[in-house]
Parts: C-alpha cells; structure tokens; sequence
C-alpha cells in the first residue's frame, strides 16, 4: 500500500491473500458468503465501525462493511484473556483505545442486522500506515455517499493525462 507503509506495523506482519471473488465498491458489490475470511482495516468512522477490505497489500481498499459487534465466542475468549467478565460485545473492545487498527479477520453476517457483519475471529491487531488510514476513509465515505453517475472513483482508475479533474473532498 505504498511508500508510507514501509515500517508500519502493517508491513511487518505477514498478510495473506485469501481466494475470494474480485468485487468493487461501486460500481459493483458481490453477495458475501455466511463466513467471510479478509485482509482488512477496522476503523471508527462517520459515527459507526467499519471493516474495510484491502485484498493484499500495496492496493487500493475493495470495499467497506458496516460492522455490528464481536461474536460470542470471540467475547468469551477475550473475557478469558482479559479476566474481565463484563466486556461488551462492541467492537471497540477488542483493540480498546485505538479507533482504527487492521489484520485478519473472519466475519459471519450479524443476527442482529442483517446489513452488517460481526467479527468471529481477529488473530492478530496492527497499526495501519497513514496511506492505508486515509484509503479506509475514502473508501467508507465513497460508500456513505454514493460517487454521483458520471464520476469516476480514483479506487476504480486513475484519470487520463493533461484532463482537468474535479476533486471533491469531505471536509473534517
């Protein structure tokens, strides 16, 4: 994921590139299976948590998924570890204290929302260089707010030489 990553936790860990099906955010988004194996960041964002898929590094972000909370499996184990028998399930408890970190995960879709994901397994927990960060962001606000037709997404190509191109940022 670039230059900037060289150094960061991110770079140090060896990240796997799992067989899944080649899916963009937009224009298209393919069905995800009932357990969902992921190279990904999980930030903090627009108020919510998201997990948002990068499909090996040093590429641009494939998605994002609202996430719901951990699985119950996944908080029993962290009460086990932690000794802490009242953690919640909220997300922010599995890294507490960072609002943005990435590694492998498994997602199985949430019994409570089905148009989010809940976190079964999480192995490993790094930090996240600057240009990933700023890419998981782009890429949740791009999927809160639709890119409008006739523009074109810098996650899906880069614009052509000496054309003018209009760059529109998400101020905050």
């Amino acid at each position: 994921m670039g230059d900037i990553v060289r150094g960061s936790e991110w770079a140090t860990h060896r990240v796997r590139s799992l067989d899944h099906q080649e899916i963009a955010m937009p224009p298209t988004s393919a069905a995800i299976p009932d357990i969902y194996r992921c190279c990904a960041i999980v930030l903090h964002h627009r108020r919510d948590w998201w997990l948002v898929e990068f499909p090996d590094r040093d590429t641009d972000p494939m998605r994002a998924l609202p996430l719901g909370r951990m699985s119950g499996a996944l908080v029993q184990s962290l009460r086990r570890r932690t000794g802490d028998a009242t953690l919640s399930a909220e997300i922010g408890n599995l890294c507490p204290g960072r609002d943005c970190w990435c590694g492998d995960f498994t997602l199985i879709r949430s019994k409570d929302r089905e148009d989010r994901f809940d976190i079964l397994e999480a192995p490993w927990k790094a930090r996240p260089g600057e240009l990933e960060t700023r890419h998981a962001r782009a890429i949740v606000d791009t999927t809160v707010f639709p890119i409008p037709p006739g523009f074109t997404s810098v996650f899906e190509s880069l614009p052509p030489i000496n054309v003018p191109v209009l760059a529109i940022r998400v101020s905050g």
